[in-house]
């Protein structure tokens, strides 16, 4: 059950297959979502957590700094703020949201757009300007 892909989440010669990441998804236990945002290789995987966890920063860190985060899914991270609910709205602008966007424009995937999106958004900080900009050239 549960249990025992925690384990195996929690063990790092251990990879999960799709099926067993997908009942992990399935899951309402936030912490086992946000340790298979460092765990997982599926594309697809990392989206359905985004999706499930607007809110959970921790779990949108994570997807962050994936590397096998797809660029729509690092851009929805980011991008998507006018569709968000206040109460989320007002924690984008927090550290730990802010934090977010420096890992999404350190991310190898991240497309120009967003990196685009990173540089003008007037509550990014001098940091994450910075990385956006040093990603945007390595993209040039």
């Amino acid at each position: 059950g549960l249990k025992n892909k925690l384990h195996a989440l929690l063990n790092s010669d251990v990879n999960l297959d799709d099926a067993a990441e997908e009942e992990v998804v399935g899951s309402a236990h936030e912490l086992i979502h946000l340790i298979l945002t460092y765990r997982s290789k599926n594309p697809r995987i990392l989206e359905k957590l985004r999706q499930k966890n607007t809110a959970n920063w921790y779990v949108l860190y994570g997807i962050a700094n994936n590397p096998y985060a797809t660029s729509e899914t690092l851009s929805k991270l980011i991008c998507g703020e006018q569709s968000f609910n206040q109460e989320i709205r007002t924690l984008y602008g927090s550290f730990a949201w802010r934090n977010i966007r420096l890992y999404v424009a350190k991310n190898k995937n991240v497309n120009i757009d967003t990196l685009r999106y990173i540089i003008e958004f007037p509550q990014s900080r001098v940091i994450d300007i910075q990385a956006a900009e040093h990603s945007l050239r390595a993209k040039s």
